[in-house]
């Protein structure tokens, strides 16, 4: 969903919050500069991002134009965690439905299960946890695809090891990861 913000201002609505990054797809002239800033969540009006979660985090991405014809640019170093793009520096003739597209990133992890029920609600929820282990399993396991502070919590990742082990067969990978954490610690 796209909303008009004014002037050179969109709010994209991506549907469901994810850790990853926007690609843009657009010809605009040299020196031309278009930002992106990314949140979980919006204002009560839904007008602009609310960025309480991300702490200090600054969560933007700012592409200048070189003025060689139209690009298409996705991030490959960084990723945020988001469902909502506040975007400015595209004016309304050059803003169409092609021009942005999500992209989730995660480890690679097969699924190993999954749960479909007549309850659409259930599946919903299914899915979103599912969703959710993936947005926190970039490269290690995090708390928080969004904010500042994305380090592994020990007590905070329990509530969904189990999951995780089940659905993606992570049971070996956690075994190690804790074991090299508690022997880092020591």
């Amino acid at each position: 969903k796209t909303t008009f913000l004014g002037g050179d201002r969109w709010l994209l609505d991506f549907g469901v919050n994810r850790a990853g990054v926007v690609e843009m797809a657009l010809d605009l002239p040299r020196g031309h500069v278009v930002t992106l800033r990314h949140a979980e969540e919006v204002s009560a009006d839904g007008r602009s991002l609310d960025c309480r979660t991300l702490r200090s985090a600054r969560a933007c991405d700012t592409y200048v134009f070189g003025g060689n014809g139209p690009v298409r640019h996705r991030p490959r170093f960084t990723y945020h965690g988001f469902r909502f793009v506040e975007v400015s520096g595209v004016p309304p003739e050059k803003m169409t439905s092609a021009a942005f597209r999500a992209w989730g990133v995660s480890a690679d992890m097969p699924e190993t299960a999954t749960f479909v029920s007549s309850d659409p609600t259930l599946n919903w929820l299914f899915d979103s946890a599912r969703r959710s282990i993936r947005s926190n399993a970039v490269s290690f396991p995090s708390d928080c695809p969004m904010r500042d502070e994305r380090t592994p919590c020990l007590m905070d990742s329990n509530c969904a090891e189990d999951m995780a082990m089940l659905c993606f067969g992570l049971r070996d990978f956690y075994a190690k990861w804790l074991g090299d954490e508690v022997s880092i610690r020591l």
